[in-house]
């Protein structure tokens, strides 16, 4: 027969009662108004870059809307100029074609120069017969055909 194992159940109950010292009391409450200080920075600079985010994705939204209306201005212009240049050819031998097309060209012009003016913040301001630095004048700009205006045939 196998011997019969017996336990003792021994329970010691020992209540020490640490109590810090001020030094490491005053350590301890340093901590922890040095966290609560962190918690609350940190919270601040979250809610800032929040909404720093905020304004730079509506500052960005702007630009695109501004861009895509610039876009669509442009392909219009040139749709335009195109236009006109292709009824100037048809146009070659009808003078009063011709001066209906210049008509036509002159109010084209002026609602160009209004419709610029009117999208051009102040300051910006180009004097008319002055050219905007950095740009060349249209009379000195190449026709498709590489030619200027001073140099096409005289009819």
């Amino acid at each position: 027969m196998a011997p019969r194992t017996r336990y003792l159940d021994v329970t010691h109950h020992i209540d020490v009662d640490l109590e810090p010292d001020e030094d490491t009391k005053n350590k301890l409450d340093e901590i922890i108004f040095r966290l609560g200080r962190l918690e609350v920075a940190v919270r601040r600079s979250t809610r800032t870059t929040q909404q720093g985010d905020q304004a730079i994705m509506a500052d960005l939204s702007g630009l695109q809307a501004e861009v895509q209306q610039n876009t669509d201005a442009t392909a219009s212009i040139t749709a335009l100029v195109e236009g006109l240049a292709q009824q100037l050819r048809d146009a070659a031998t009808d003078p009063a074609a011709i001066q209906a097309l210049a008509d036509q060209l002159d109010a084209n012009t002026s609602l160009l120069a209004a419709s610029v003016a009117a999208n051009t913040p102040e300051g910006e301001e180009v004097p008319a017969g002055e050219v905007p630095p950095g740009e060349t004048p249209i009379e000195d700009q190449p026709h498709p055909d590489n030619t200027l205006p001073g140099d096409l045939p005289q009819g």
